[in-house]
């Protein structure tokens, strides 16, 4: 009697598992995944790939398993020609795994009802300078929407990244993480000095140079000599960067790919006066800085921080004439 008792429990117990089988709910969660998520994702995918220029790659969401409700996809290459389908680590090339991983975790992302920040650790690693544009324009789209952080080491992505972000009219506010006397991790609120514009450059070498002049009881010794050649060394090189940023309007940079015609409309009136302010200044750089070793014969006279600030302050000059070139004020209406 027991045996039997047994038995009947036994099979009502089998009754219970029929009825709690996963199976079901697994395959209604396809469906519903098909017809809800599926093809708003396979749109936004398609919309990144477009935007990344990849838009000659057809990828499709396949099902790889499903168990205990859970339904899992995963992306394939689809060949146009014959509709078969590869795997994209056998096809793809690093730089396309790349960017197909980067549309696909957007294209999720844009399922998502939360606006959380995201953080990005160097994106246009083994991608060339066509991706690393598109991947900059990306990410200042998205960050309209929530924060974006990107870690990057790549300066020519950075003006990327600034130039896509003055476009959408985006805030990026940069930082710099360097080494210290206890290591790595020292953040800066501010560029290295190779990535920062025309302005914080020129407030820092005025900077350096009053503090040059604080330090100067007398003629410079060696080492504030060593640091007043430096400034010139740093002042020509933000010499040149005003002829890109403010004469060119950066319509002509050595970090873009392109021309931007639309720019070249700052260069309307340059005139001979900022011309000459430039190339005095320049030349003068180019006479202090010793770019050869001198003939120890010659002794050249080093140059004092009181000619450095007259440098900086007719660069100041420069600045201002530019800008007074390009929005020059209202002639005066005669009164009545």
């Amino acid at each position: 009697m027991a045996h039997v008792e047994a038995l009947k429990q036994i099979e009502k117990l089998n009754k219970c598992m029929a009825d709690v089988a996963t199976r079901g709910i697994t395959l209604k969660n396809g469906e519903l995944t098909e017809k809800l998520v599926t093809d708003a994702y396979l749109k936004q995918f398609a919309g990144v790939l477009h935007t990344l220029d990849l838009a000659s790659i057809t990828v499709k969401i396949v099902p790889i398993a499903g168990r205990k409700g859970e339904t899992k996809f995963g992306l394939r290459l689809e060949t146009t020609n014959t509709g078969a389908t590869a795997d994209l680590s056998a096809i793809a090339s690093e730089g396309e795994q790349r960017c197909i991983a980067m549309a696909a975790f957007l294209a999720e992302l844009s399922q998502a009802s939360h606006k959380s920040a995201l953080v990005f650790d160097d994106p246009v690693s083994s991608l060339d300078h066509n991706y690393r544009t598109r991947v900059a324009a990306l990410l200042a789209q998205e960050a309209i929407d929530r924060q974006v952080i990107v870690f990057t080491h790549d300066l020519v992505f950075l003006h990327d990244l600034q130039a896509a972000a003055e476009e959408r009219n985006v805030t990026l506010t940069p930082r710099a993480i360097e080494w210290d006397a206890n290591g790595p991790g020292r953040c800066q609120e501010d560029l290295p000095w190779e990535g920062k514009r025309v302005e914080p450059r020129l407030e820092e070498l005025e900077r350096r140079q009053r503090d040059v002049v604080r330090a100067c009881s007398g003629p410079p010794n060696q080492q504030q000599t060593r640091e007043i050649l430096d400034i010139y060394a740093h002042l020509r090189g933000t010499l040149e960067r005003i002829i890109e940023d403010k004469i060119l309007e950066g319509g002509l940079t050595r970090y873009q790919n392109q021309v931007k015609v639309g720019k070249l409309r700052g260069l309307v009136g340059f005139s001979q006066a900022e011309f000459d302010q430039l190339a005095n200044l320049h030349n003068g750089c180019s006479d202090v800085i010793r770019a050869h070793d001198s003939a120890a014969a010659k002794q050249v006279s080093p140059p004092s921080p009181k000619t450095l600030g007259e440098a900086l302050e007719a660069t100041r000059d420069l600045l201002e004439l530019i800008k007074r070139r390009k929005n020059p004020s209202p002639a005066p209406t005669a009164s009545s």
